[in-house]
C-alpha cells in the first residue's frame, strides 16, 4: 500500500512436502506446528495450534493445494500420511 514494503519475500524453487509435528510447552501440554520444506532442506513455520485436528487440517488443505506428501512427525518414528485416509478421518470431502 503506498509504495511501501514490509518485509521480504522468498522465493520458493521447489516445494517438497508438508510436515506436522509437536513441541512441549512449559505448562505440560503440546502445541503442534505445521511446516513447509522447500528446496532441499529449508522449511518455513505456516501454522501453529494447540489441537491437532485443526493442524492436520490446515495441513492436510496446504498439501493439496501445493500437491505434496504430508509427513506425520507426531509419532517418534515419523511417516508419510496417506492423505485418502486423513480426508476420511477429518471429513472432508
Amino acid at each position: 500500500m503506498l509504495g511501501i514494503k514490509i518485509g521480504r519475500w522468498r522465493t520458493i524453487h521447489s516445494y517438497e512436502y508438508i510436515s506436522v509435528f509437536f513441541q512441549h510447552l512449559s505448562d505440560g501440554g503440546y502445541t503442534y506446528e505445521v511446516n513447509l520444506w522447500y528446496d532441499r532442506n529449508k522449511h518455513m513455520e505456516l501454522y501453529k495450534s494447540e489441537d491437532v485436528k485443526e493442524a492436520f487440517d490446515f495441513a492436510f488443505n496446504v498439501s493439496e493445494q501445493l500437491k505434496v506428501d504430508l509427513l506425520d512427525a507426531t509419532l517418534k518414528e515419523s511417516k508419510w500420511v496417506d492423505k485418502v485416509t486423513l480426508r476420511k478421518e477429518l471429513g472432508l470431502k
